[in-house]
């Protein structure tokens, strides 16, 4: 996301077709260590990802042991917060994006 405003001038209308390109991008980014999130943001693009990916919060999915798949173990190594206060702040994010479209993720 950080890198759209280098390559794009925010004050036009921006099409919809760029977030199907900014989506991935940041994903991978912020899984590589190259995007700068808080723990926060990462938590919230990772409730994103998992609403865009499985659905509506189920509370049977163990978070803990997938998050290597969701935040990049650079953040994880640096946090103070333990595997499962991760899990546990992704799993508030995703259900409050529960009544979300999977196409309002991207």
């Amino acid at each position: 996301v950080m890198k759209k405003r280098l390559f794009l001038d925010t004050d036009q209308e921006e099409p919809k077709a760029d977030a199907y390109v900014l989506y991935p991008q940041a994903i991978e980014d912020s899984l590589a260590g190259r995007l700068p999130l808080t723990e926060i943001q990462a938590c919230k693009l990772a409730a994103l990802v998992l609403q865009h990916d499985i659905g509506p919060f189920d509370s049977k999915r163990n978070m803990a042991e997938q998050l290597e798949r969701y935040i990049a173990g650079s953040l994880m190594r640096r946090s103070n917060l333990t595997k499962t206060q991760w899990a546990d702040m992704i799993a508030k994010e995703h259900q409050s994006l529960k009544t979300m479209a999977k196409m309002d993720c991207n």
